[in-house]
């Protein structure tokens, strides 16, 4: 929580352009984000143990959890879309603008993920990555049985083929 106590303030300074802005400004964005951003994990933490794990903010976060590809690939097509020319090209945006961008883009996401999850057991990517890999897999699987199959002596038959476990024909 100390990087907040530190950070928020520096920020403030260079937003409203106080003496010495611009030399705080090199500083606070080049030395001292990583600091703010430990305090931004803690003040999650915080409020997570606040709500007891159950609470609506431990839900929204666990919903992203289980999207999280998903939400990560539509953070990047959201901001695109938003901040780049040939889109709504609401950027480039200060200190606070993009903190308030960062909240909307969380809060969409947060959002559609729990209402996806109502639905479907995974985001859309996850669900793609999944059949994907599995698909592999049957794919493999398929093979060595076909070439066990070919392996097979012509008149010898599977175990199966009889619920046999010795192999008697």
């Amino acid at each position: 929580m100390g990087g907040l106590g530190v950070g928020v303030p520096l920020m403030l300074w260079t937003h409203f352009r106080l003496p010495g802005a611009e030399t705080l400004s090199v500083l606070s964005r080049y030395t001292i984000a990583p600091g703010v951003a430990f305090g931004y994990l803690g003040l999650v933490l915080i409020l997570l143990r606040c709500g007891g794990g159950g609470g609506f903010l431990s839900r929204q976060l666990a919903a992203v959890g289980r999207t999280a590809l998903s939400c990560y690939i539509l953070q990047n097509v959201i901001s695109i879309v938003a901040f780049y020319e040939w889109g709504l090209r609401l950027g480039p945006l200060d200190s606070i603008g993009t903190i308030t961008a960062w909240a909307v883009i969380s809060a969409i996401l947060m959002l559609g993920a729990s209402l996806w999850l109502r639905r479907f057991p995974q985001g859309p990517f996850e669900l793609a990555w999944k059949a994907a890999v599995e698909a592999s897999f049957r794919r493999r699987d398929r093979t060595r049985a076909e070439a066990k199959d070919v392996r097979q002596e012509p008149g010898q038959r599977h175990h199966d083929d009889n619920n046999d476990p010795s192999g008697a024909p």
